[in-house]
């Protein structure tokens, strides 16, 4: 295929197995979801099924959590902590790419990533 976007995916498939994540990934393009913004990711939760959203903080200035809870789904900001890792002898530089603690950590990175998840971080019980 000609597009980044199939590439991307494939990486992103790769290093999800690899992790042992078994979430089920679906391209929101294959949906039909109409909106823009909030609306459109309320409709995508909505169509899917999902009782929870997980927002990056940069979204902050932009997504307006409500709307997510009008509809009976339970909003977080994941205000994670880039944890710290051996990177090798040069020290340590945080926010690279997942590449970086794959290459240095292997089958342990997934319990790395998970120690930048606030120890308070959790939804209701119905939303997991």
């Amino acid at each position: 295929s000609p597009f980044l976007a199939d590439l991307n995916i494939q990486i992103i498939s790769s290093i999800t197995r690899f992790l042992g994540i078994k979430t089920k990934l679906v391209r929101s393009s294959t949906l039909t979801v109409s909106g823009k913004k909030t609306d459109k990711l309320v409709g995508i939760c909505e169509t899917l099924g999902a009782r929870s959203y997980v927002a990056n903080n940069g979204s902050m200035p932009y997504i307006v959590p409500n709307k997510f809870e009008k509809k009976g789904i339970d909003f977080v900001f994941q205000n994670f902590r880039h944890p710290i890792y051996d990177q090798g002898k040069l020290g340590f530089l945080s926010h690279l790419s997942i590449l970086d603690v794959l290459l240095c950590c292997g089958h342990n990175s997934i319990d790395i990533m998970r120690v930048g998840r606030p120890k308070d971080w959790r939804l209701s019980e119905r939303g997991g």
